[in-house]
């Protein structure tokens, strides 16, 4: 019972928004660039930079970027790397791919470069 809890707990804190349309990134340009981050490695922050909050580009490549964004703060790269996965694995469309997610006290984002 208090697993069920704890799990109704995250799914309720998390969130994804897809808006993949025509216009949005491949998914190749997308993976590439969550894999860049992936590469940060374990030790390495991905952070929002700007003081009154906003959004950091993490990577571009190609037809894609990927943000984090929120308020002036970090997270773990490998964290990040996870909730744009979610958004690759749940947002795609005919090898297009667009969305956010919330989680973790930030907004991540594939878009459009």
């Amino acid at each position: 019972m208090i697993v069920m809890m704890v799990e109704d707990i995250h799914m309720v804190s998390a969130q994804t928004s897809c808006s993949t349309n025509g216009g949005s990134p491949t998914v190749v340009d997308a993976n590439t660039c969550v894999q860049y981050v992936r590469g940060l490695g374990t030790s390495t922050k991905c952070c929002v930079e700007t003081t009154g909050g906003g959004c950091t580009r993490m990577w571009r490549i190609g037809t894609a970027a990927v943000y984090i964004c929120g308020n002036y703060g970090c997270t773990s790269c490998v964290d990040a790397v996870n909730q744009l996965n979610i958004i690759l694995a749940t947002c795609p469309n005919n090898n297009l791919v667009e969305g956010s997610r919330v989680a973790s006290g930030f907004t991540f984002q594939i878009r459009h470069s």
